[in-house]
């Protein structure tokens, strides 16, 4: 499912591509103008659709998709609990929040509760890594 929310305007008739294979599931209108964490910014309402918009429709009525961020656990060997990365264009970067001022990470102690904490939160996809998992098995095996 894929969420879109309008900024600009009520969700109504006129105001939302209908792409004739994928028309919205779910309409939702809300009753004020609602601050949305995974936009940070105010929105009407949202529609939902079982595909992806494209980047035109989205920019043609002005609509917000909430930025998806892919992230994976990481053991740290230091504290020996698992932490959260998240892939910042390119770059890992750790998952945490600010507290009275300092920046706390999430630790976990086992890797099964940190992949269920990427899985549950919103705007967090469990990233893979088997591929660069597979490449490095082939760069030794080739090294023999």
């Amino acid at each position: 499912m894929h969420r879109y929310y309008s900024t600009e305007r009520p969700v109504s008739l006129g105001t939302y591509p209908k792409p004739k294979d994928n028309k919205p599931v779910n309409i939702e209108n809300f009753d004020l103008k609602t601050y949305i964490p995974e936009i940070k910014c105010e929105a009407y309402g949202y529609l939902e659709y079982e595909q992806p918009l494209t980047s035109r429709q989205v920019a043609t009525y002005e609509l917000k998709e909430p930025k998806i961020y892919e992230a994976r656990p990481k053991f740290n060997r230091t504290s020996h609990k698992w932490n959260i990365v998240v892939d910042h264009y390119g770059e890992e970067i750790k998952l945490g929040h600010e507290e009275k001022g300092f920046v706390k990470y999430s630790e976990f102690d086992t890797k099964a509760d940190a992949v269920d904490y990427i899985n549950k939160k919103e705007g967090l996809q469990l990233k893979s890594y088997m591929g660069n998992i597979l490449k490095k098995y082939r760069r030794n095996k080739d090294d023999r």
